[in-house]
């Protein structure tokens, strides 16, 4: 089988050891295939990597970004896409579930989420040990916590450790945690928002007894408390200080449940675990021929690639924003139904378009979507404020007359002058560093 990986190189050397032709496509340089910029039609890189009739599969790891790649609402070859941060992009993660053909969601909790009547089937599959790492008889830490620690993005961690911190010993780190973790006797962990994490196997099958919080997402589905894991209260400092000095004051239990850890990483959770099944679905995996809104929920993708560039590259942003557009044209062709929220995605793409030096007007793609569609009253507010701002009262008095109706025409107007500042405000006051 031939697979094109997007994003990550997850899983491609036990792919290629399984016999099939693998290669990596990305933005980044590690890419075996590095794209120049982003938006490249996926199936142009198909036939570039595979000139022979392209790959059998595409397999789309999340990055915590939009993808960056265009077409997979129009490409033939059935793809996967594997979802590892929908804690913190599920609204968008349950658009591209309706334009992908099979979905691995890492955090369980977050599937009915992404689940809806138009999704692809979905299935669990947590996180994994990246690596494989060797524990050390030579410990140096007690209890060591490696990750961010920056006030601005996570507040409540940073508390959380000072706090901890006066009340007993403990490390911290960042980086190389393959280096720290074999020796260190305890490592600590604390989810952003309840996930489970890859430091939870990573802590694991580096022979130190993991101390995490109590949490959802499956975590006690596949790990047994006092046997495989500590657990404390989330954000519980007295809580996780005693289970810190109760662990290191009985050793032969800590080591106990550390070894007992590692082995059940070994039995069930490594890359080979998760590529075994992975190529069991890619092999019978085929195009989905009931999507309802591929297009449309694509447009989200590429709305959501074009507000997260425009404040890093305006030029590529522009570039999302024609994307998006064509994506949102193709819908309305198709005749795909326009829900409120796709309605809100399109209205904001038009007021972009409307301050943008690209040259177009949104006023044909609006006037299409309300013809078919006049309950959508953003559309109509929208196109309200489009027709004055070009000249058009009498256009605008003819749109805005079943609102007028009931609000009168003056507040209509007014209406519709909010609605476009909030919608452009989403994008102005957009922080890239704040996705996570």
């Amino acid at each position: 089988m031939k697979i094109l990986c997007c994003n990550q190189d997850w899983f491609v050397k036990e792919f290629r050891e399984a016999g099939h032709e693998v290669f990596t496509v990305g933005l980044s340089a590690k890419a075996e295939v590095q794209a120049e910029a982003p938006l490249v039609h996926i199936d142009t890189i198909g036939r570039k990597v595979f000139p022979d009739g392209g790959p059998d599969a595409i397999v789309v790891y999340d990055n915590s970004a939009p993808i960056a790649f265009d077409g997979f609402a129009e490409t033939s070859c059935p793809v996967l896409f594997f979802s590892v941060d929908a804690h913190h992009h599920y609204k968008l993660h349950a658009q591209i579930s309706r334009v992908m053909d099979y979905v691995l969601v890492a955090q369980k909790d977050y599937i009915p989420f992404l689940s809806s009547e138009d999704s692809a089937p979905i299935e669990w599959m947590p996180l994994w040990a990246s690596r494989m790492v060797e524990p050390s008889e030579d410990k140096q830490y007690g209890a060591l916590f490696i990750g961010t620690l920056n006030r601005e993005l996570n507040k409540a961690r940073v508390e959380f450790f000072e706090q901890l911190a006066k009340r007993t010993e403990i490390s911290f780190d960042s980086g190389r945690w393959w280096e720290k973790f074999p020796v260190s006797e305890i490592v600590i962990n604390q989810s952003v928002r309840g996930d489970v994490n890859f430091r939870v196997f990573e802590a694991m099958v580096s022979g130190a007894l993991l101390l995490t919080e109590r949490t959802g997402n499956g975590l006690l589905e596949i790990f047994e408390e006092g046997k495989h894991l500590a657990l404390y209260q989330r954000n519980d400092v007295a809580d996780a200080a005693s289970q810190i000095e109760t662990l290191l004051a009985h050793p032969d239990r800590m080591h106990a449940i550390a070894r007992a850890g590692r082995e059940e990483i070994l039995r069930a959770h490594l890359p080979i675990h998760r590529a075994k099944r992975i190529l069991e679905i890619l092999t019978s995996l085929k195009k989905r021929k009931s999507r309802r809104t591929p297009f449309l929920s694509w447009m989200s993708n590429v709305l959501s690639l074009m507000v997260r560039l425009r404040q890093m590259e305006p030029v590529l942003a522009k570039r999302a924003l024609v994307h998006t557009l064509r994506s949102a044209e193709i819908a309305i062709e198709r005749k795909e139904r326009i829900d409120s929220e796709s309605a809100t995605e399109l209205a904001l793409a038009c007021c972009e378009l409307s301050r943008s030096d690209l040259g177009v007007s949104p006023l044909g793609i609006l006037e299409r979507v309300l013809v078919t569609q006049p309950e959508l009253h953003i559309i109509r507010l929208v196109l309200v404020r489009s027709y004055l701002n070009n000249g058009m009262p009498e256009k605008a008095r003819l749109v805005a007359e079943p609102l007028a109706e009931s609000l009168g025409e003056e507040e209509v107007y007014r209406s519709a002058e909010e609605l476009v500042g909030k919608l452009l405000a989403t994008i102005d006051h957009y922080d890239p560093r704040l996705t996570k």
